[in-house]
Order: C-alpha cells, then structure tokens, then sequence
C-alpha cells in the first residue's frame, strides 16, 4: 500500500513538471508571436524605413549622389524628356525635415 502511495505521488510531481514545462513553452511562445506582431506593424507604417532614413550619414562628398542604408543604395538625378528631378536633395531634405521633427 505504501508503494502505491509512492508511485501516485511520483507520478503527480511528474505531471506538475510536465505541467510547468508546457505553460513556460506557451509563455515563451506568445513573446515569440508579439515580437512577430511587432516587428510586422513596423514594416506596415514605414518606420523601419524612416528610421534608415534618420541615421544616415553620407558617404560621399558628391552633391549628385546621395548614399544611405550602408552604402546600399545611392540615389541620383533623374532626367529625361525636360525634366530633372535631383533625388540626393530631395532624400537630404527629408531626412533633414524627419530629424527637425524628433528633436521637438
């Protein structure tokens, strides 16, 4: 008798083990999915993009091409049928217009 009483107490510490295990796996789990959540919302709204945009610094002295994301890409002028559309400037006022809008 006192061996199954043995047995019945092992085996329910063994089952609050299990137990344990499976709601920290769960718990684990859900941080896992809200980081997901997060990190997709970030790609939604463009932030991921602006914030590339805000720590750039140019590596290149050419007013006619503007570098970002590492070196990555490099934008430049556009022209072709009478117009010209000078892309570096543009990027460079952007950024300059978003780093005005954090420092407030």
């Amino acid at each position: 008798m006192t061996s199954l009483i043995s047995e019945d107490s092992g085996r329910l510490q063994s089952d609050l083990k299990l137990a344990s295990a499976e709601l920290q796996a769960h718990a684990k789990t859900m941080e896992a999915q809200q980081l997901i959540i997060d990190v997709q919302k970030g790609l939604l709204s463009g932030e991921v993009l602006l914030d590339s945009m805000k720590n750039v610094t140019p590596t290149s002295s050419n007013p006619e091409k503007q570098e970002f994301l590492g070196g990555t890409v490099s934008l430049i002028p556009i022209k072709g049928k009478g117009v010209e559309i000078h892309l570096p400037e543009i990027f460079r006022r952007l950024r300059k217009l978003l780093q005005g809008s954090d420092s407030d």
